[in-house]
């Protein structure tokens, strides 16, 4: 709930600020639009993270099923669960669950392969980044919705249905409920609001995992976010990748620049260019991780991307990308997919191949 702050008796209190709803049609194209933008590496599949408090992958909206009815939205969690995401203007109560549920059953009778190559089911466009999503996730590809799970956005719910949800996680199906608060302020402007406000899930959305410098060193796709000739040589120069994002301390790009550590090797990414580059993080025990407070003169990297961390270049492509391996080389020659964020892991053996060719290409 958002509340406001006045004064009241020399005393500041909180007032509450009255929620509204909006329609469902209105509620999907806000999810749908606002899809994460990583790193001005343009929008991905990826829904917003701040909405659903997990990632996911879009996989397609409006899915017909039995009986002429629709599914609002379809996606991919990190387990490999199908997700059906439904959502309602007011409130959520039983009987949503038996709706949600009924297009869980059409959903779930395809697992696998044939869940991933059902037109149905997968947009066509979104099939590169959500292989790509498959991948890095490292996730059985023989038991991609082989679990299913139900998430309702609703203005308010009833209680009631939580009892359901403990049932359905008993019975292994996943259940989690997000309360929207839609509010217009006196200046005009509008504010939402998204809280998880229930949540069973049978595994983990954020599974235990060992930190960052337990772990031996892996390689990955790092996108470079533009693909700007200065911006680039930039980046050469000065060794370093860069990231943007909130450009403040703990903020997603803080974290995925020092999410690395040494021995880890980045194939540099540039959208319609593909690998232009090899980058190793230096194998020191010192941090080479730096945020910057602000632009810096003649430094184009530094007017959008305040992050940084410094790298050793193994090879790049000239100013302008010359003998880069080009998407379609790279998932057609080495099955490796275009990243889907800014950064993502690469099985060892495919990223040798195509630092190998990447170097063979940049030969003098």
């Amino acid at each position: 709930m958002l509340f406001k702050i006045i004064s009241k008796d020399n005393k500041q209190v909180l007032e509450a600020v009255n929620s509204q709803s909006m329609g469902e049609l209105q509620l999907e194209q806000l999810i749908m639009e606002n899809q994460r933008n990583d790193n001005n590496n343009g929008t991905t599949q990826l829904l917003n993270e701040g909405i659903f408090g997990e990632e996911l992958i879009l996989l397609k909206n409006q899915i017909q099923v039995a009986n002429r009815k629709k599914a609002d939205v379809l996606a991919l969690d990190k387990n490999g669960c199908g997700v059906v995401i439904e959502l309602k203007k007011d409130l959520g109560r039983l009987g949503v669950d038996t709706q949600a549920l009924q297009y869980l059953a059409h959903i779930a009778r395809f697992k696998g392969e044939k869940f991933i190559k059902n037109k149905k089911l997968v947009n066509e466009s979104y099939v590169e980044s959500v292989e790509s999503f498959i991948d890095s996730a490292e996730i059985d590809r023989e038991k991609i919705n082989s679990k299913n799970r139900i998430i309702l956005i609703a203005n308010k719910f009833d209680r009631t249905l939580f009892s359901m949800g403990e049932w359905l996680s008993d019975k292994g199906v996943g259940f989690k409920c997000i309360q929207y608060s839609l509010s217009n302020l006196e200046d005009g402007s509008q504010y939402i609001d998204f809280s998880v406000v229930f949540d069973r899930s049978p595994e983990s959305t954020f599974p235990l995992s060992f930190s960052a410098m337990q772990r031996e060193p892996k390689y990955f796709w790092y996108n470079i976010g533009t693909t700007k000739p200065k911006n680039w040589a930039c980046l050469k120069e000065k060794s370093i990748v860069s990231a943007g994002f909130d450009g403040d301390k703990d903020d997603k790009g803080d974290r995925l620049l020092n999410s690395f550590i040494p021995g880890d090797v980045l194939i540099a990414y540039a959208n319609g260019y593909g690998a232009i580059g090899v980058a190793e993080i230096p194998k020191t025990s010192s941090s080479t991780y730096k945020l910057l407070k602000k632009p810096i003169v003649n430094d184009p990297v530094s007017e959008y991307h305040l992050h940084r961390l410094n790298v050793n270049w193994q090879c790049t492509t000239d100013d302008y990308f010359s003998g880069s391996i080009t998407p379609a080389d790279t998932k057609n020659q080495f099955n490796i997919h275009h990243p889907y964020t800014t950064s993502c892991s690469i099985e060892s053996d495919k990223a040798k191949r195509l630092i190998s060719a990447l170097k063979d290409n940049l030969k003098p």
